[in-house]
């Protein structure tokens, strides 16, 4: 009888999975979802890429039309039950490979629909990193419940409470990677940093004088020394108390930029009192490295105006010497190199030196105004 011999099988997929994902990075998403389902040996390489960023966007019914787009409960359905069965479960919850996510919510209707998908997904984004939620105000306490049942935040009952919320334990492998919170809604971004160590917080909205107060506080359970980048709206007048209230209750910010609404309230007037507490307070915020104004609806600095502000700065700067940039409009910066430099004006775009509010391919956040902040 004639020898016979075996040729060795191959298990394997025929390249390496850090091959595999710099493929996947080069290609369009329908070619990485037929990559992802080409191979089961590829899958774990390819939903890192194809499921790294997801944005899921839930408009209201179309003029005409008393039905919602389908679309986007598909989506959070597919991030915790993949619609192909013949993968196997844990590869199958895709929301474990997100790095961003977004939802934008404007109908408290889909809300009502969504707010349990949404739960199930950040229960299983286990390295999520960047999160924002965008809810219309009739709609926060309908998602407040859903996350508190899934476990995701700490927030007593909106129905009735059988415990207090100081029995409740939260468990850390939720949202374990979490490190920054982009929102409209004062309430959601609270609730998140509750036992979390956050260091990026973006507030969309111009908060009023009662939920401003809850939000700038020292006590539990939330720890404000962890927050290093911080932005906010404001349009009141009497800026001095809430400078001083930010920078007490947030003394580990490094990055503070702040949104001025109106043409009505200069943004200048803002920054010149904000540096002015910076130099008269040493022990406020001591690592603050940038500090930013802006306005939506800008105009540009008079040369006078402009003289008088850049004294003040160098007047004020001299006690802050972790302060390497002060940020006015669009396109007015003062920067230095080193603590012993003197701060020097140039014209750049200003939102160069935000890439934590701008670079959303690499898990950060796209403005959604026009200006800078």
């Amino acid at each position: 009888m004639a020898p016979t011999f075996s040729r060795a099988r191959n298990d394997g997929p025929f390249l390496p999975s850090d091959v595999i994902y710099t493929i996947a990075c080069l290609l369009d998403v329908p070619e990485r979802r037929a990559l992802l389902l080409s191979c089961s040996e590829y899958h774990y390489a390819v939903a890192r890429v194809l499921y790294r960023s997801i944005y899921v966007h839930i408009e209201g019914p179309t003029r005409g039309s008393k039905y919602l787009n389908h679309y986007p409960f598909h989506i959070l359905s597919s991030l915790v039950r993949s619609m192909h069965p013949k993968t196997g479960l844990p590869p199958r919850i895709n929301a474990q490979y997100m790095v961003t996510f977004a939802y934008l919510s404007y109908g408290p209707r889909a809300d009502f629909r969504a707010a349990p998908l949404l739960g199930e997904v950040l229960r299983a984004a286990v390295r999520l990193r960047h999160l924002r939620l965008e809810v219309a105000d009739s709609a926060v306490d309908i998602v407040l419940d859903a996350l508190r049942r899934a476990q995701v935040i700490i927030v007593p009952s909106t129905t009735f409470t059988t415990r207090s919320a100081a029995e409740y334990q939260i468990d850390r492998m939720i949202l374990p990677c979490l490190e920054s919170v982009r929102s409209t809604r004062l309430a959601l971004v609270e609730a998140l940093m509750r036992y979390r160590n956050i260091n990026t917080v973006v507030l969309d909205t111009v908060p009023n004088d009662k939920t401003l107060g809850i939000f700038l506080r020292t006590l539990p359970p939330w720890n404000p020394a962890t927050l290093r980048r911080l932005a906010l709206s404001y349009c009141s007048v009497e800026f001095k108390p809430f400078l001083g209230a930010v920078f007490a209750s947030f003394p580990g910010l490094e990055e503070l930029s702040f949104r001025i609404p109106s043409r009505g309230f200069p943004a200048l007037q803002f920054a010149t009192e904000a540096v002015s507490l910076l130099g008269e307070k040493a022990a406020y915020v001591p690592h603050l490295q940038m500090l930013a104004v802006g306005q939506v609806v800008w105009s540009e600095i008079g040369d006078e105006l402009l003289d008088i502000f850049d004294d003040h700065v160098h007047q004020h700067c001299t006690a802050r010497p972790a302060l390497r940039r002060v940020i006015v409009g669009s396109d007015t910066t003062w920067s230095r190199e080193c603590a012993d430099a003197e701060m020097e004006l140039t014209r750049i775009c200003a939102i160069r030196h935000l890439p934590w509010l701008v670079d959303r391919n690499h898990g950060r956040w796209v403005l959604p105004w026009q200006g800078f902040v």
